[in-house]
């Protein structure tokens, strides 16, 4: 059987792939101008007994840059500490928190948005926050992996080394690869992946809401309108009724008056 990513392939190079490829192409040029740029790289790490940490990731090596400076400071805790569990929590704390700066930039985006609602609600703000609506659900299930992640490397460590070492046949350590002061750090990367997942529902929560409002104010706007209307209609249509009828009276006058047949 052919592997999925090559059927993938296949299917790319198909006259269907290519055009579902120039339709998304199309569609993200089009929300281009209201996104917020969000670069999204792999990264992957391994964690050895013997205090091995292997980082490999997309990008250059200014990902790494507050970890290096770390490093070269002797009264630092990666520095004094030789737990390589240590290390592999601070590359992950430095991915949530470069993922907190994203949401600071997704809040600041609605923020405006919010302000030219209130101010002078029109279409071009909802094609805005729709854009915005469904970016946060996208990262919203790139987050979730990273969140289970973490509560797993807390909750499971030992269980899951355990469960590995039982299957390739050698004897269970006594504990996993995290440290019990890693995972206190672990606990503070969790609670922050909570906040950011929670920004994230405030923020779509939002986006809908001031789409709601836009619409409840056009609908606002239209039944004024139409009371307008139908006042004009009622002053005015009583007096239409009455000036016609004096007209055709008096056309009726003029017309007997010189003889002319009215048919």
């Amino acid at each position: 059987m052919p592997s999925l990513r090559w059927t993938e392939a296949m299917n790319l190079l198909s006259p269907e792939g290519r055009k579902r490829q120039a339709r998304i192409a199309k569609l993200e040029a089009l929300k281009k101008r209201d996104r917020v740029r969000v670069l999204v790289s792999n990264a992957f790490f391994f964690l050895f007994r013997d205090g091995t940490v292997i980082s490999i990731h997309q990008g250059d090596r200014s990902f790494g840059n507050p970890i290096y400076t770390r490093l070269r400071h002797a009264d630092t805790v990666l520095r004094r500490d030789p737990d390589a569990s240590l290390l592999l929590q601070s590359v992950l704390d430095l991915i949530v928190d470069q993922t907190l700066q994203v949401i600071e930039k997704y809040g600041d985006k609605i923020n405006e948005s919010e302000t030219k609602v209130l101010l002078k609600p029109n279409m071009e703000v909802v094609r805005s926050l729709h854009i915005l609506s469904a970016d946060l659900t996208l990262r919203k299930r790139t987050m979730q992996p990273l969140k289970s992640l973490i509560y797993g490397l807390r909750r499971f460590d030992t269980e899951r080394t355990i469960a590995a070492c039982q299957v390739a046949g050698q004897p269970a350590p006594a504990q996993g690869y995290m440290s019990p002061k890693t995972k206190v750090y672990l606990a503070d990367i969790g609670d922050h992946l909570e906040t950011i997942m929670s920004s994230l529902d405030q923020f779509s929560t939002m986006t809908d809401n001031l789409i709601d409002f836009v619409f409840n104010m056009n609908s606002h706007t239209t039944n004024d309108q139409m009371k307008r209307m139908t006042l004009f209609m009622i002053v005015f249509l009583p007096i239409t009724a009455l000036v016609n009828g004096i007209l055709c009276e008096l056309l009726r006058y003029f017309t007997t008056q010189a003889n002319i047949p009215i048919d």
